[in-house]
């Protein structure tokens, strides 16, 4: 039996056999406000009366039996799989296989036909998976109060686990994703799940517990409410998605506007739909699936309904917007642009003016009118004003103290690292202040420094003279560097003939040149795998070294595994004519089943086998030169 969702199908003769389970009918199927599959899974472990866990571990995972649901023993694990599977958990409501299995599963368990609704699965065909799906819960609480109080069904929506969601378009408020009670985030899915209270404190998470987290509409929740808005109308249309369609309806709809709109200029028309060339490109092209984010705007902008653009192909009678989109925008359109930007309340930044317009960079904006590209960074910095850190000050003396303390360290400290323990960023603040004390702890540290170089090329001219040679980096951590990049600079000339030196030296290479050499007399002779295996040296790398040598050892090799190979049929022939002897002299007839019956491994099936048994029947009398055994 095969159930088709879009063109996959699903074995359901994969699945272990399983008993029915309660046959427990979604919620809001063809409606925005549809029940996701994990909260289904949570429904119908309450209405087993069992926890989550129990029915997701016990009945659900064993019987899907899938690699990401076993443990390192290959057995399905115990209630904490949901632990191992949360990093994938939140699939279970998307669009790939994982969510495709989980459907399947449940159909057949259920006898419901309609679960993929519970998934983003009907879009699969058209929407990415670029972070389409959150891993955290999120809830509208007065949704849940709602449901309680009128005696409806507590469930989980599916337009909560989109990633974009963030707003209630029903209650117009924002979602919620964090417990107002123990203040903890859980995943979308869990042991102890259950709708409408909270997975790690068990309590109740409805409007009147937490109302004053709400707050009215305002202006800053209205695009995110109108995204909310656009997303509800795609579930809502998901159980009339044509699969067939896929991406044609999109493609077609989007170069008719294109024509309509801006006589073909792809550049011009993905200025207005506010997404980039290269988008527009793939999806006119249909290279690839469209991102829910790029769908969204191009609804707004458009002001086309989700089912119009997607399930039918606009025709001349629909009404488009009246939008002239400038192709090529000259002085006095760039100029009003940087105007209609000041006037902006949002307060955009000048690159974000610059993407809506269609140039990558802000540079052609300044070249117009640079006082205005500054007023607008102007105005937007005032709400984000940047931090400035501030200049500790100290009196005279206590700069003095700190310098004399220093003159007394060992090792000397830098002018630099005892102006950052007063506070100050650059030296300028402790050099003017105290001239000749600052002039002091530098010339005791230069004089500490050049000691110190004179030791470092002492020991780096003794590591030319070191036999074997090390590495440079080897010495520079022997001296106390973490790497040899100071070295490098300090002593370019020596630090280059001590690699070079090094170079020469490759000891490693004697082994592998002696490992290959005593490979070609050992018996049995080895691989040429497994003499890279035994060195720790890729099999590519052997051969790079010296091909002769491992060509000859492979050859070797191989004459070795024919000989063995051949040495083993004559032994396997004599068995066979042994056993034929002994049942003749016994007054048996030595036919194919009794003599494989006496042998001691498998049967006889091979063709020279049987040929060395039938020539044995011959010479004792028993058979004919054409009968075939």
């Amino acid at each position: 039996m095969l159930s088709t969702y879009g063109k996959i199908t699903f074995k359901h003769s994969e699945l272990q056999p399983v008993s029915r389970l309660y046959s427990l009918p979604p919620i809001g199927v063809g409606t925005s406000y549809v029940e996701s599959l994990t909260g289904y899974i949570t429904r119908l472990a309450e209405n087993h009366s069992v926890s989550t866990g129990q029915l997701f571990a016990q009945e659900l995972a064993i019987r899907l039996n899938r690699p990401y649901l076993l443990d390192k023993n290959q057995k399905p694990i115990s209630n904490s799989l949901i632990s191992k599977f949360g990093r994938l958990v939140h699939a279970v409501n998307g669009m790939d296989q994982t969510a495709l299995d989980w459907a399947a599963l449940l159909e057949k368990l259920t006898l419901q036909t309609d679960l993929k609704y519970l998934t983003m699965l009907p879009w699969r065909d058209i929407l990415s998976r670029w972070l389409l799906l959150r891993r955290e819960r999120a809830w509208c609480s007065q949704c849940f109060d709602e449901c309680r109080e009128t005696g409806g069904i507590v469930y989980e929506q599916l337009l909560w686990t989109i990633n974009f969601v963030t707003f209630c378009t029903k209650h117009q408020i924002k979602l919620i994703s964090t417990c107002p009670y123990c203040n903890k985030k859980s995943p979308i899915f869990n042991t102890q799940a259950r709708a409408g209270y909270c997975y790690r404190c068990k309590k109740w998470l409805g409007a009147k517990s937490n109302a004053k987290t709400y707050n009215s509409l305002n202006r800053d929740l209205k695009e995110e409410a109108e995204i909310s808005i656009i997303i509800t109308e795609l579930l809502a249309l998901a159980h009339v998605y044509n699969y067939n369609a896929h991406k044609e309806n999109l493609t077609h709809n989007l170069l008719y506007c294109a024509e309509k709109m801006a006589n073909n200029n792809l550049q011009a028309f993905a200025r207005f739909l506010e997404i980039s060339i290269s988008s527009l490109n793939t999806l006119c092209k249909k290279q690839a699936n469209v991102r829910l984010v790029t769908l969204v705007n191009i609804r707004k902008r458009l002001n086309i309904s989700i089912e119009m653009l997607l399930l039918h192909k606009i025709s001349d009678e629909q009404v488009l917007p009246e939008v002239k989109i400038p192709f090529n925008l000259n002085k006095a359109d760039k100029i009003r642009i940087l105007k209609t930007a000041l006037k902006d309340p949002q307060k955009p930044t000048l690159l974000e003016v610059a993407i809506k317009s269609g140039y990558s960079e802000t540079g052609v904006l300044r070249s117009v009118d640079s006082k205005l590209c500054k007023q607008i960074t102007a105005r937007n910095l005032l709400d984000k004003p940047r931090k400035i850190g501030t200049v500790k000050k100290h009196s005279t003396e206590i700069i003095e103290k700190a310098l004399k303390c220093a003159l007394k360290e060992n090792p000397p400290p830098t002018l630099q690292s005892v102006s950052n323990k007063l506070g100050y960023k650059y030296i300028s603040n402790v050099l003017r202040r105290c001239p000749a004390l600052s002039k002091q702890v530098v010339s005791r540290r230069h004089k500490y420094s050049n000691k110190q170089n004179k030791k470092l090329e002492e020991s780096l001219k003794k590591a030319l003279e070191t036999s074997p040679p090390l590495p440079l980096d080897t010495i520079a951590k022997k001296l106390g560097y973490k790497g040899d990049s100071t070295l490098r600079y300090r002593f370019p000339e020596l630090c280059i003939a001590i690699s070079a030196r090094f170079r020469k030296y490759k000891p490693k290479h004697q082994l592998i040149s002696e490992a290959l050499q005593s490979a070609l007399t050992e018996i049995p002779p080895p691989s040429v795998r497994s003499v890279s295996k035994h060195l720790k040296i890729n099999i590519l790398s052997l051969y790079n070294f010296n091909s002769d040598l491992c060509y000859q050892i492979a050859e070797r090799h191989s004459r070795f595994i024919k000989e063995s190979a051949l040495e083993r049929r004559e032994e396997r022939y004599e068995e066979i004519r042994k056993v034929v002897r002994e049942l003749h002299a016994k007054g048996i007839y030595p036919a194919r089943e009794r003599v494989s019956k006496l042998l001691k491994k498998s049967t006889i099936g091979r063709r020279d086998e049987r040929e060395v048994l039938h020539e044995m029947q011959i010479s004792l009398g028993v058979a004919k030169k054409n009968n075939k055994q």
